[in-house]
Parts: C-alpha cells; sequence; structure tokens
C-alpha cells in the first residue's frame, strides 16, 4: 500500500514537473512584437518592454499592452480668419504616433497607458487645429492656397513641441483642402481663368505672327538661294571660259615653243660647251691653288720643326724656371711672413700691455685735467664776462664815433653837393698829381739798382735815354696830359689859375682837407 502511494505521488509529481510548469511558462513568458509596449507593473518599478520578450510572475506582476501604430487624425478648421481678413476653411488629414525614442514611450506610457484611445485622438485633433489656426493667421489666402506643402511644414513645426512633451510626433501631415463661403478663391481662379484665355489668345497671335515671319524668312531665303545658284552658274560659265582660254593659250605657247627647239638646243649646247670650259680653268686653277698650298704647308712644317718648337721648348723651360723660383720665393715670403706675424705679436702683446699701463696713466691724467679743465672753465668764464663787459663799452664807443664819422661823411656830402664843376675838377687836382708822383716814383725806383750809367752821344740823347729808363719821358708826360684834358680835365689851365684864383683855391683846399685827412696817401702825396 505504501509503496503504491508512493508511485502515486511520484507520478502526480512528474506530471505537475513535466506538463503543468512548461504550461504555466509558456502562458506567462510575454512576447512584446515590434509594433507595441509590454509594461510590466506590481514589482518594483515598471518595466517596459519593445520588441522583445519577458517572463511575468504569475499572481505577483501585471502586463499591459499599448500599441505603437500610429492612429488617423482629421482636421476640419472652419472660417479661420487669414492674414488679409478672409475667412477660410482648412482641412487636413495625418498621422501622429508615440515617440520612437525611450524618453517619448516612457512619457506616453504614464499618461496613456490605460487611456481611451478616442480620447487621445479628440485631444491630438484640438492641438494640432490651434496649430494649424494659427498658422493661416500668418499668410494670405494666395499663400494658403499655393504653399500647402509650406503650411503643412509650420503647422507640424510649431505642434511638434507641444506633442513632444506628450510623448507623440506627427508622423505626417497633408492639407486636404482650403475654402471660403465668400467666394474669394473661386474669384482668384476666374481671374486666373482670363489671364489664362488673354495669355492663350496672345500666344495664338504670337504664333500666327511667327507663322508669318517664319514664311518670309523661308520666301527670302529662297530667293537668296536662287540668286546664289544663279550666280553660282555664271562663276562655273566664267571659270569654264577662263579655262579653254587659257588652254588655248596653252597650246599655242607650246606649238611657239616647239618651233623653237631646234634654235633653242643649239644655243644650250654652245652654253653647256662654255661652262666645261670655265669650270676646266676653274679646275687648272684649283689645282694651282693646291699646290701652292702644299708647299706653304711644307713651310710651315719646317718653320715649325726649325724655329717654332725650339723656341716652346726654350719658353717652357723658362717658365718651369720661373715656376720654381716662384715656389720658393712663396715659402720663402711664407717663412717670413710667419715670423714677422710671430715678432709682431709679441709686440702687439708687449704694446697692449704698454697701453693698459699708458690707459691707466692717461685717465689719471685725464682725471687731472678734467679738474683743471673745469677751473680753467669757471675763470674763463667770468673772464668772459668781464671781456663781454669791455667789448659792450667798446662797440658803445666805437658805435659813437661812427655816428660821428657818419655825421661828418654827410656834412662832407653836402658841401660836395653844392660844388660846381669847376670846383669838383679842382677838388681832384690834388689826387690827380699825386698820381703822377706816384707814377714818377715807381718808374724811378729801379735805378737804385744801378751802381754806375754810362750814357754816349749828345744832351739830346741822353735826355732821351734817361726818360726810357725812367720809364717817363717828356712824350709821356705829355700824352698824359693831353688823355686828362680830352677827359675834361685841363691840368694847364688849372695849375694857372691856383695863383688868380686864391680864395677859391683857400675854398677848395678847405673843402678838400676833409677829404684828406680820410685818405693818408693822398694827404702826404700832395705835401710831398
Amino acid at each position: 500500500m505504501s509503496l503504491l502511494v508512493i508511485v502515486i505521488v511520484a507520478a502526480i509529481a512528474a506530471i505537475l514537473i513535466l506538463v503543468v510548469l512548461p504550461m504555466v511558462y509558456v502562458k506567462n513568458y510575454i512576447k512584446v512584437p515590434p509594433n507595441e509596449v509590454a509594461v510590466f507593473t506590481g514589482r518594483g518599478a515598471p518595466k517596459v518592454v519593445r520588441g522583445g520578450a519577458r517572463f511575468r510572475m504569475p499572481g505577483i506582476e501585471r502586463v499591459d499592452i499599448m500599441s505603437l501604430e500610429p492612429f488617423n487624425v482629421s482636421i476640419n478648421l472652419q472660417n479661420a480668419l487669414s492674414n488679409n481678413g478672409v475667412p477660410v476653411n482648412v482641412e487636413a488629414v495625418g498621422l501622429v504616433r508615440i515617440g520612437s525614442a525611450d524618453e517619448a514611450v516612457q512619457t506616453a506610457v504614464q499618461r496613456f497607458l490605460t487611456s481611451d484611445l478616442d480620447g487621445l485622438q479628440r485631444q491630438i485633433n484640438d492641438i494640432l487645429a490651434g496649430s494649424l489656426r494659427g498658422i493661416t493667421a500668418t499668410m494670405t489666402v494666395e499663400d494658403l492656397n499655393s504653399n500647402r506643402d509650406t503650411l503643412a511644414r509650420s503647422v507640424v513645426e510649431e505642434a511638434g513641441g507641444d506633442l513632444a512633451r506628450i510623448g507623440m510626433e506627427v508622423d505626417v501631415l497633408k492639407i486636404a483642402g482650403i475654402s471660403d463661403k465668400n467666394g474669394y478663391l473661386e474669384s482668384l481662379g476666374q481671374r486666373r481663368i482670363a489671364e489664362v484665355k488673354r495669355d492663350a489668345a496672345v500666344g495664338t497671335a504670337e504664333a500666327e505672327r511667327d507663322a508669318q515671319i517664319q514664311s518670309a524668312k523661308a520666301r527670302q531665303a529662297g530667293a537668296v538661294a536662287q540668286a546664289e545658284a544663279d550666280t553660282a552658274i555664271a562663276s562655273a560659265n566664267q571659270k569654264r571660259d577662263v579655262e579653254l582660254a587659257r588652254l588655248r593659250a596653252q597650246t599655242e605657247a607650246e606649238n611657239a615653243q616647239a618651233d623653237q627647239a631646234g634654235p633653242l638646243a643649239h644655243a644650250r649646247a654652245e652654253k653647256d660647251v662654255g661652262i666645261a670650259i670655265e669650270q676646266a680653268e676653274a679646275a687648272r686653277v684649283q689645282a694651282r691653288i693646291e699646290v701652292e698650298q702644299r708647299r706653304s704647308e711644307q713651310a710651315q712644317a719646317a718653320l715649325q720643326a726649325d724655329v717654332i718648337a725650339p723656341a716652346e721648348a726654350q719658353k717652357r723651360a723658362d717658365v718651369a724656371r720661373a715656376e720654381g723660383q716662384r715656389q720658393a720665393a712663396i715659402l720663402a715670403a711664407e717663412a717670413s711672413a710667419e715670423a714677422q706675424r710671430r715678432a709682431g705679436q709679441a709686440q702687439a702683446d708687449a704694446r697692449k700691455a704698454a697701453a693698459d699701463a699708458l690707459r691707466v696713466e692717461q685717465q689719471a691724467e685725464a682725471d687731472s685735467m678734467q679738474a683743471k679743465l673745469v677751473a680753467e672753465a669757471a675763470g674763463k668764464k667770468e673772464l668772459a664776462d668781464a671781456l663781454r663787459v669791455e667789448q659792450q663799452a667798446e662797440a658803445a664807443g666805437i658805435e659813437a664815433k661812427l655816428v660821428a664819422e657818419a655825421t661828418g661823411k654827410k656834412e662832407i656830402a653836402a658841401a660836395l653837393n653844392s660844388y660846381n664843376a669847376e670846383a669838383a675838377r679842382m677838388l681832384m687836382l690834388p689826387d690827380i698829381l699825386a698820381s703822377m708822383v706816384k707814377a714818377t716814383e715807381a718808374a724811378a725806383r729801379p735805378l737804385g739798382d744801378i751802381d754806375r750809367l754810362s750814357i754816349i752821344g749828345g744832351s739830346g740823347d741822353a735826355q732821351d735815354a734817361i726818360g726810357g729808363i725812367l720809364g717817363i719821358s717828356p712824350l709821356a708826360v705829355a700824352k698824359i696830359v693831353e688823355s686828362l684834358k680830352s677827359s675834361g680835365i685841363d691840368l694847364p689851365s688849372m695849375l694857372n689859375r691856383i695863383e688868380g684864383e686864391q680864395p677859391a683855391a683857400g675854398r677848395i683846399d678847405g673843402a678838400a682837407r676833409p677829404a684828406a685827412s680820410s685818405d693818408g696817401e693822398v694827404a702826404a702825396s700832395r705835401t710831398e
């Protein structure tokens, strides 16, 4: 009995282990597809599994499934004011889904895990409708109708931030339609239709015009082609005539040449004979030139062997001797230069030591000289100050003297201005006489070097000889007097009037004295 119980218990245990436990494991092993999220709660923080699998503890953990598939949104915006104040109706459709990032999934799990899908869809529609209304207010009706993609992108960009805060994102959004109740868009369409009809009419007219222009150009081109063809035909005919004329002329020329073939052949034969004779003569001359060249070469070779070669050898020997002497002189000069350099180095060292000592000595002398010069400078400064005072006093005296002389000269000038022509000439008389005396003295000065003078001849010859020796003969004096007279100074008359006109002469002499006092040489000449 006990054995049977044991067997039954073992069988039940085996069934539990082999059947029940695998069934429990399979039932609680949650597999999550990529388009869903499984949230495990009940044991610690929630565990979010996306696109994977996890075992759920039976009786402890709870599993909630949230779909990641996008859901449809449909927006029907009525009477939204545009930028130009026209109310429009905008219809948009799109897809919204939970964000793919882990943060977005966590946010969506916290907000919408157990929410109603229809309520979530209405909330998202309201968010997108608000953004669409705001964007519509910034655009005109024309822009809304023509730039629908721009409108959709602007709505997605504006609503994206709001949806991201709740873990959602817009997958796609399209503007389905734009309409208005006032016929604004219809009026725009009619205007565009009119513009298209106008453009079509204009295009038709332009096409007809272009067709006529092309037709005229084609006719013109045909006429030009016909004219060119006629010109080409005429040119071909002209070339044919020219070629026929050239062939006829060539035929006539060949006939004439055939007629002249005999005389031309004879003339060419005579020409060839003359050329052959000249060539033979040139060959003989060339042969003679070559013979002379060979003789010249033989003479050059003999000169080279007898004269040039020995001279070259002698020159090379002289060059070698000179080179040896030069090398010896260079070595001797280098040795002498080295000795002189060493001697100079020793002398330089000695002179450097002496220069250092002299520099010290001169520095001491310079210091003493500086002190002496400072003292002398101070003394000279005092002396200069005294000299400056003295020179200032002397300058004052010279200034007074110059003022007095200027005053005297001014009076003399006033006296001279009061002279007449005769008085002026009388005033010049002492200077003229003094000049003649100086000239006589200068001519007679060489006689002082004569020790003995012998004159051969009569008294007249002696007078002329003495006059020639003195350099001033009576004739020369007479020429001087005559020259003065021609210049307006009658010297004999002036001398004759001196005795008869003592008062005038006294005035002249008195007037001349100041001038003589300013010219010591004139006064001395007059005294003589």
